[in-house]
Parts: structure tokens; sequence; C-alpha cells
């Protein structure tokens, strides 16, 4: 499966559940990605629930326990999402 995305789009907090890992391209632009570990979905609310770029900690104080990367995929790169860690871009 291709997914493809326009500029500007992103994706809310959640976990794939395709259940499998995934090879992600940046082609143009640059896209910043949240990405956390299985063992931390205790912290995330369930879906779409927590902004985790600019969370409100007093409505979802679980989620400032959470162990998580941020990380700023650039043109011309490549990166692996291993299965089951949850996600949010923009």
């Amino acid at each position: 499966m291709i997914l493809i995305g326009n500029e500007g789009a992103g994706m809310f907090n959640h976990q794939d559940t395709l259940r499998t890992s995934s090879f992600q391209a940046q082609v143009t632009g640059s896209k910043t990605w949240h990405l956390c570990a299985p063992d931390q979905s205790r912290y995330m609310y369930g879906a779409g629930k927590v902004d985790f770029f600019r969370p409100n900690y007093r409505r979802f104080p679980l989620a400032r326990e959470a162990t998580c990367y941020k990380y700023t995929i650039h043109a011309g790169e490549m990166m692996c999402v291993l299965c089951g860690r949850a996600m949010c871009r923009r």
C-alpha cells in the first residue's frame, strides 16, 4: 500500500491498526513526527485525544509522563516507523 499526502497534510495521534512497520519517504518539504513506543500507550488517552504538539496537560495529565520522540524528516530522507508505535505528524 502506498499513501501520499499533500502539502500541509498531518495526522492526529494514533496507533496504526495494520500492525506492521512502515517506511516514510519525504519527497518535498519537511514533516515533524511525534513517535511513542507501544508501552507508552497508557499515556495516550486514545486516538486523537491529545495533540502532542500542543498538549493540554491540565486535561490530560498522564500525557506529561509519556517518553516519546519528536523528529523532523526533510526532503530526500526516509524513516522507518516500527510496528505498534503511537504517532502523529504535522
